[in-house]
């Protein structure tokens, strides 16, 4: 009779490993593949934990790939119009040589190389957390310190491969396998900033140039105080009955056990542009709990979100028990704090419940700390009043929160007939937004080359001048300008009137590049040759700090010396240079900054904090 209690009781548990093992098996050149780009560090998902026994996520595990995966190559610049060098003898300069030969096919590239029109570069790109298959990101060039390199304007860079990399000593050169390929037009630094510098003219950056060729794997490692088949069991679950996703299989839960210590996590598409929020709730979920301990814990939640200082958390944990807590947080929205409401309506919206539409919405556009996560709230939300509160914003004052409006009304509904490009070409983007609010230009300096007109009937000065070598661009005094272009030999020439978007439809007619409708517009904006407003990158952020004022004040200006940043504080993925490029490798090199927030599509990759 024991005997037989005994196998009773240990078949779930035989059941939990084999389950674990068929698990395993399929996967097993998915984990060396991984094994051979190196470790990747574990980072801490943070304890929230209440006085009592509930048992969560967080204080149980840690998570792997909640980083960047910094990837890197030697590229080549050509069509540069004099201000490149001849590249002296370096293991650089090799590998650059065989990649021409074997990637780009081509012959002589030592002649290439000595051109004074081509400069040999350092690439670099990041890539975030849950990045998938052909998502793109933006590449950070710099020119190598003993290169005679001037300028980058008007240069582009060939295909080239982009690898983690690693240097040991002075020449011992270790890379891992292509996760990327990268190319583009270069914008230098210059272009965006007012110094002028040869810094700045000799690094910039491509807009969406790089291209991911795999899927980022996320992983959550079980810490070993609470490592057991059971444990890994309990969190599986209870990830599984809160999350699924649709996948080649069909729809599926996000967490798969790996081993006894480690699960593979999926992300939903809900959460695919703000994966650190997904994070976040992971940790907040608990399991192994039954279903009185829930109802407990449900009414301690209500009282936590009523306090403005455990409110996030709170909903965060509402979020994370799902449906079941939906109630909860539609009450929440009648609070009298302001911040109180805007947890409970993101903890909805991220549910798809459209309740806090109104509060999101008074976010966006008056609370700079609150408007990023608004608008990536805004952007997700498939209720089509949404779409109305997103082209409500483009009417802000704020000029971020209506530039941020755009890009997420771009990336929610692109076919939208305010975000289609009304001019056709291959190197840029351009569109006409109509707004009550003043007359702006904006140029993104991140992920996509675009220039946003604010302002349907906007005029440029009837005597414009602007010139560079090979371009013209000069008004007659009567609202006709004529452009004139130079290139290879022909000439290209239109007259169009001085509306702002006629001359930028000019411009892309003979085939100019945006680094070229950059210089444009600063030119002519610091000669003041234009009434609008010139933008540039007037991009939301998170991890802003929030007080009192921020909510009421009528007029949340977003600047460009502030909000879009001097230099690439606020420029893409690339917050800085990148430093030790292709150097020793240190212990500090290997380190990776954690992420808690994607911004992919809908605005710049940020490392920030939300």
């Amino acid at each position: 009779m024991n005997l037989k209690r005994k196998h009773i009781l240990t078949k779930p548990v035989l059941l939990v490993v084999i389950a674990i093992f068929l698990n395993f098996i399929p996967n097993v050149s998915r984990c060396q593949s991984l094994s051979k780009r190196g470790p990747v560090p574990e980072k801490s998902t943070g304890e929230f934990v209440d006085d009592g026994n509930t048992k969560y996520i967080g204080p149980a595990t840690t998570f792997s790939g909640l980083d960047y995966a910094k990837l890197q190559a030697i590229g080549l610049i050509v069509d540069l119009q004099g201000t490149g060098s001849d590249p002296g003898p370096s293991w650089q300069r090799d590998k650059l040589v065989d990649d021409l030969k074997i990637r780009s096919k081509i012959d002589g590239p030592m002649n290439l190389l000595a051109s004074p029109d081509t400069a040999m570069v350092k690439v670099t790109a990041m890539l975030p957390p849950g990045t998938r298959k052909g998502d793109r990101v933006d590449l950070l060039i710099e020119s190598f310190e003993k290169d005679e390199v001037t300028s980058f304007n008007g240069g582009l860079m060939l295909t080239t491969s982009l690898r983690p990399w690693a240097v040991f000593g002075s020449s011992q050169v270790k890379s891992g396998n292509t996760m990327g390929t990268a190319e583009g037009y270069v914008l230098e630094d210059a272009l965006f900033e007012t110094r002028q510098d040869l810094s700045n003219r000799t690094n910039g950056i491509i807009l969406g140039g790089g291209v991911s060729s795999e899927n980022r794997v996320f992983l959550l490692n079980v810490k070993p105080e609470a490592q057991g088949l059971k444990a890994v069991a309990d969190i599986q679950y209870a990830l599984n009955h809160r999350f699924t996703v649709i996948t080649a299989d069909g729809r599926v839960g996000v967490a798969k056990a790996k081993t006894d210590r480690v699960i593979e996590l999926l992300i939903p598409e809900r959460y695919r542009e703000n994966v650190g929020r997904f994070s976040q709730i992971i940790v907040n979920i608990a399991y192994d709990e039954s279903a009185n301990d829930r109802i407990n814990r449900l009414e301690l939640l209500e009282q936590q979100l009523a306090d403005p200082s455990q409110a996030r958390r709170a909903a965060l944990r509402l979020e994370g028990i799902g449906k079941d807590g939906i109630a909860i947080l539609k009450r929440a929205l009648k609070n009298q704090e302001l911040e109180v409401r805007f947890e409970a309506a993101m903890a909805l919206a991220y549910q798809g419940e459209p309740d806090g539409l109104d509060v999101l919405t008074q976010a966006a556009e008056q609370d700079r700390a609150f408007r990023w996560h608004a608008l990536a709230a805004l952007q997700l939300l498939e209720d089509p009043r949404a779409t109305d509160s997103l082209v409500h914003l483009l009417n802000s004052t704020s000029d971020e929160a209506r530039y941020g409006a755009f890009r997420a009304l771009k990336t929610r509904s692109p076919n939208h007939y305010l975000a289609r490009s009304v001019v056709a070409s291959k190197k840029f983007s351009a569109h006409v937004v109509p707004t009550n609010a003043s007359p702006m230009v904006h140029l993104s300096r991140s992920k996509y080359p675009e220039v946003v007109i604010f302002g349907e009937e906007q005029l440029l000065h009837p005597n414009l001048l602007f010139v560079k070598t090979g371009l013209t661009v000069r008004g007659d005094g009567n609202g006709y300008v004529r452009i004139v272009r130079y290139s290879q030999g022909q000439k290209m020439e239109r007259t169009v009137s001085n509306r702002t978007i006629d001359v930028v439809q000019g411009l892309a007619e003979v085939d100019c590049s945006y680094g070229t409708i950059v210089e444009l517009f600063r030119n002519i904006r610091e000669n003041q040759m234009m009434d609008a407003k010139l933008a540039i990158n007037a991009l939301p952020r998170p991890g802003r700090e929030r007080d009192s004022s921020d909510w009421d004040s009528e007029v949340m200006l977003a600047n460009y010396e502030e909000d879009a940043g001097q230099g690439r504080g606020n420029s893409a993925t690339l917050s800085s240079k990148s430093g030790k490029l292709f150097g020793k490798a240190t212990e500090e090199d290997q380190k990776k900054t954690p992420i808690f927030g994607k911004l992919g599509d809908m605005f710049s990759r940020s490392k920030q904090s939300p």
